[in-house]
């Protein structure tokens, strides 16, 4: 979950919104599968962990969203989904070729090493909120 510092600045930006960028916004979002907003989620949570509220501001001062067209909103949202999509996809990926070299393991008889491996694929996905 966002810490309140987060949300706050969530609330500041999405204040700055005209009526428009914010039907944009909530049509894109009526559009999505409940997997897909957890993982948009997941994702925004995961590139935001290293920043700091204040260094996140810094960087949106530079985009003034009052701006921004509907489309130009809604093609941001697209692009960050792709992003999000794309993301779960690779992790998911490398999981499963660690549990496949866990699987050659497992079948050689190397049940420890093989355990290794599917812990690490577990791990991997840690924070996935992918279905």
């Amino acid at each position: 979950m966002f810490n309140p510092e987060m949300m706050k600045l969530a609330q500041e930006q999405m204040s700055k919104m005209t009526p428009e960028q914010m039907k944009a916004v909530q049509d894109q979002m009526s559009q999505m599968s409940p997997e897909a907003m957890r993982a948009q989620m997941a994702a925004a949570q995961s590139m935001m962990s290293g920043i700091s509220p204040d260094q996140l501001r810094a960087q949106m001062a530079n985009t003034n969203i009052q701006d921004m067209s509907p489309e130009e909103v809604a093609r941001q949202m697209k692009q960050g989904q792709a992003t999000a999509s794309a993301q779960a996809s690779y992790k998911i990926s490398g999981a499963e070729q660690i549990k496949q070299e866990g699987n050659a393991l497992h079948n050689a008889g190397k049940y420890e090493e093989a355990a290794a491996k599917y812990l690490l694929a577990k791990t991997n996905l840690e924070g996935d909120a992918s279905p």
